[in-house]
């Protein structure tokens, strides 16, 4: 049993140290006047400008991003990135995020986010997967500063403490952490393949009605018969609907605030859907009792397996389709649920249907609100799709299920990795868990 000492961070090993951030890392941020005056944001620029949006749930989200000139980074040295740099946010509502740069000379900082590169004492990936823990969250809390705009100057950074194990420790633990990490990674690579396959497929078969015909040939490419439309030409027998023809579009019972628990069946809104879609764990986690979720399952129902989720405020037209084991509600007004489907069609084809760049123009020009966008129940049984021949489907469908079913077995190990590495996590950095060096023996104190 390893002796231990109480430290500002916690009880830690007594072979351990503590440090702070400023002692084993450079820290630094762009100044304003930097930015200013020297850079200039640019479509289709060589570097990406990161911003703290872009900074998320230790991962880098460029969904969004704006680009500047490799001239104008090349400027700035001291603010260029590099590969195992560590970003950091310091000011507003989503103080606190981080996110591990992968590759040299593709980034730059911007505003509202800082840098944070190791010495050669210290193990980078260590330090970042401390990061993670509720008790670096903890700390860095006491560090903020300001309440209309919670900010951390860089001094606070500097000073914000952070366990220091031997450098061949933290290597062995940050092997650990990173080889999870990095089958997660792969098993999301694989959903994102996967996922293209699948909408290269729905393209060529719905979209531009290359189906395989009767002889295994290109429908429309083999002089398959074709009728006029609203929608254009499409195959004989095909025609143009809605899809309140093929699905039943509706909303879940209001959870009112009040009935919020601290644990119990997780209450879903659109950012855990969106965290979801993307294999993403739950970052935060709302609750409703099991006596409430019984309730509302017995007297009117919950999502299936196969139902589709729809983000329809703010972030809209994010599908998420129910998984067999998934146990949650979600939040009226937030969320659609669309469910019973007919005519042939199933949740599956409308997970790839909505997921189609057609569709997501049709969903972009049907919301309303200026300020806050939004997509209602009636907008959505008003989208126009194409209603296909229900033979045509029975042949086809079966060619996209194997894809989905790979994509959710790949989620369901994601799911199990990241719980492993949530609950080995905490121990490691605190030395609850020691690891011997040279050997993979993990032994807990």
């Amino acid at each position: 049993m390893s002796e231990w000492k109480e430290t500002e961070i916690g009880l830690i090993p007594k072979d351990w140290e503590v440090a702070e951030l400023g002692k084993i890392a450079d820290v630094t941020k762009l100044a304003g006047f930097e930015f200013t005056e020297y850079i200039e944001y640019i479509e289709g620029g060589e570097i990406i400008a990161l911003r703290a949006l872009n900074v998320r749930n230790g991962e880098l989200d460029l969904n969004d991003v704006k680009t500047i000139s490799k001239n104008a980074s090349d400027s700035l040295v001291r603010s260029k990135l590099y590969k195992n740099d560590i970003l950091f946010t310091y000011v507003g509502a989503n103080i606190g995020q981080f996110a591990l740069v992968d590759a040299d000379d593709k980034y730059h900082l911007a505003p509202n986010i800082c840098r944070i590169r190791v010495s050669n004492e210290f193990y980078t990936y260590f330090l970042f997967s401390y990061f993670r823990t509720e008790t670096f969250k903890k700390i860095v809390n006491k560090y903020v500063v300001g309440s209309s705009q919670p900010t951390l100057p860089m001094k606070n950074i500097r000073q914000i403490t952070v366990p220091y194990p031997s450098k061949a420790e933290q290597k062995q633990i940050a092997d650990i952490l990173s080889c999870l990490d990095n089958k997660i990674d792969n098993l999301r690579r694989q959903n994102e393949t996967l996922e293209k396959i699948a909408q290269t497929l729905f393209k060529h078969w719905f979209i531009d009605f290359e189906f395989p015909n009767d002889d295994g040939k290109p429908y429309k490419s083999s002089g398959g018969a074709m009728v006029a439309s609203e929608l254009g030409d499409i195959p004989e027998g095909w025609r143009v609907g809605k899809l309140g023809e093929v699905a039943d579009i509706t909303s879940s019972k209001r959870i009112f605030q009040s009935e919020y628990q601290d644990s119990g069946v997780p209450f879903y809104r659109s950012k855990e859907i969106i965290e979801l879609s993307l294999g993403q764990s739950i970052s935060t986690e709302l609750y409703i009792s099991l006596e409430k979720f019984n309730e509302i399952k017995e007297k009117f129902s919950i999502p299936q397996e196969g139902d589709i989720l729809l983000t329809s405020v703010g972030t809209i037209g994010i599908s998420y389709i129910v998984r067999k084991n998934d146990y949650f509600y979600f939040k009226d007004g937030n969320l659609t649920w669309i469910k019973n489907f007919r005519n042939g069609f199933n949740g599956i084809l409308i997970y790839f249907w909505l997921k189609d760049e057609l569709t997501q123009q049709q969903i972009k020009v049907s919301t309303i609100g200026s300020t806050q966008k939004a997509l209602t129940i009636q907008a959505l049984n008003n989208l126009t799709l194409i209603i296909y021949n229900p033979l045509v489907l029975s042949k086809l469908i079966p060619f996209f299920v194997p894809i989905y079913r790979k994509i959710e077995q790949n989620t369901n190990q994601i799911q199990t990795l990241t719980k492993t590495r949530d609950t080995l996590l905490p121990k490691l950095m605190s030395g609850q868990i020691r690891v011997k060096e040279g050997e993979s023996i993990i032994e807990e104190e």
